[in-house]
């Protein structure tokens, strides 16, 4: 198994009811993809991290830097790197073919019931709520540049999940960056007082 880069440029918490909608090929809830075979594409795989322990930012880009001067790095490999000292487990390990210039998304959302506490004069009761929780990915190859050996690619993650008291909370991550067949790029983030991590890999390239 193979991989590929990615970076932390924008992550906001909030409060969730439901994750926006984006215009995107959603990898999950819908008939394989079907990829036009005119058409330029990159093969992705991602990998979805929960790390037992916070790391700096810059720490995991060194990581992404030291993976991508692995000729073959397997998920095996991304995981240790990943872990460090601790410990790390992978949440998702999708692989893809997404076309030049098309958003393409692998989503995982599951609904949730959750309670809102109301107090009614001396009485205390609660108002049944449904959110979602788990992740959205996207990915967009902006620019495949052949003789650059490179692809340009915008990435994203939604990732939504449940705090200590039951509220859903929600992290968008968001960054470009210039990847190369093989390289690993890493994007990181803190979603309710817990690490997590996302490897990117772009594993070949085709362009027309």
């Amino acid at each position: 198994m193979r991989f590929k880069p990615l970076t932390t440029a924008v992550a906001a918490l909030a409060v969730l009811t439901a994750l926006p909608a984006l215009a995107t090929t959603d990898a999950t809830n819908k008939p394989a993809h079907r990829v036009d075979p005119n058409s330029a594409t990159v093969d992705f795989q991602v990998a979805l991290f929960e790390i037992d322990h916070t790391v700096d930012r810059r720490a995991f880009r060194r990581v992404g830097q030291e993976l991508s001067k692995i000729k073959d790095s397997t998920l095996d490999t991304v995981t240790k790197a990943i872990a460090g000292s601790g410990k790390a487990k992978v949440l998702a390990n999708p692989v893809f073919t997404a076309e030049e210039r098309e958003p393409f998304s692998v989503v995982d959302l599951a609904t949730v019931e959750t309670v809102l506490p109301i107090r009614v004069g001396p009485f205390t009761d609660g108002i049944m709520q449904y959110a979602s929780v788990g992740y959205r990915i996207v990915l967009v190859p902006t620019e495949i540049e052949k003789p650059r050996g490179r692809v340009d690619t915008t990435m994203q993650i939604q990732h939504s999940v449940l705090d200590g008291a039951g509220n859903v909370v929600m992290t968008d991550v968001r960054d470009r960056a210039s990847i190369a067949p093989g390289e690993v790029y890493i994007l990181s983030w803190v979603t309710a007082g817990k690490q997590y991590a996302m490897a990117v890999k772009a594993e070949r390239f085709k362009k027309i």
